[in-house]
C-alpha cells in the first residue's frame, strides 16, 4: 500500500470552525460519496455479467457443434480475460470511494450514535482532506486483478 502523504498544517485563520452548517454538509457529501460507491459497484456488476454471459455464449457455440474449431476457447479466455481487466480498474475506483465512506462512518456517524460529540479537530478530519485534495487507490492494480480473480472469475477460467 502507498503512504499518506503528509498533511500540511493550516494557519489558525484559515481553520474552519465549527458551523451549524457542518453536519449538513458531511450529510450531504456523505450521500454523494455512497452514490459514487454504488454506481462503480454497478459497473463492476456489470463487467461479470458480460464475462459471464460471453464466457456462456462461447462454451454454448464450442459444444453446440462437432465441427467447430476449438480455438473459439481461447477466444472466451481472452474476452473474460479483458473483462477481468476492466474490472479490475473500476474495483480501484470502487476501494477509493469506499475507503472514504468508512472513514466517515467509524469516525464520524459511530459516535454521534453513540451520543458523543464529534470533535472537529480529530485525527480523520485532515486524513480525510488530504484524500480529497489528492485522492490516490489504495490498492495496486494487480491486487484488485486477484482479488477481483478470486472472488468472481475464478468460476470463469475454471
Amino acid at each position: 500500500m502507498a503512504a499518506t502523504p503528509p498533511v500540511p498544517e493550516r494557519p489558525a485563520s484559515v481553520r474552519a470552525s465549527a458551523s451549524p452548517l457542518a453536519p449538513a454538509v458531511m450529510v450531504h457529501f456523505y450521500r454523494g460519496v455512497m452514490d459514487l460507491a454504488t454506481t462503480w459497484r454497478t459497473r463492476i456488476d456489470n463487467t461479470t455479467n458480460w464475462a459471464v454471459i460471453s464466457s456462456g455464449s462461447v462454451a454454448s457455440f464450442l459444444l453446440g457443434d462437432p465441427q467447430t474449431p476449438h480455438i473459439m476457447a481461447l477466444l472466451g479466455m481472452f474476452l473474460a480475460f479483458a473483462f477481468l481487466s476492466i474490472e479490475a480498474r473500476r474495483f480501484r475506483f470502487y476501494d477509493l470511494w469506499s475507503g472514504w465512506i468508512r472513514i466517515m462512518e467509524v469516525e464520524y456517524y459511530e459516535p454521534l450514535l453513540r451520543a458523543n460529540a464529534v470533535d472537529p479537530e480529530q485525527h480523520w478530519h485532515p486524513l480525510l482532506q488530504s484524500d480529497l485534495e489528492n485522492p490516490h487507490f489504495k490498492i495496486s492494480w494487480s491486487e484488485a486483478m486477484g482479488r477481483r480473480l478470486r472472488h468472481n472469475y475464478q468460476a470463469i477460467f475454471g
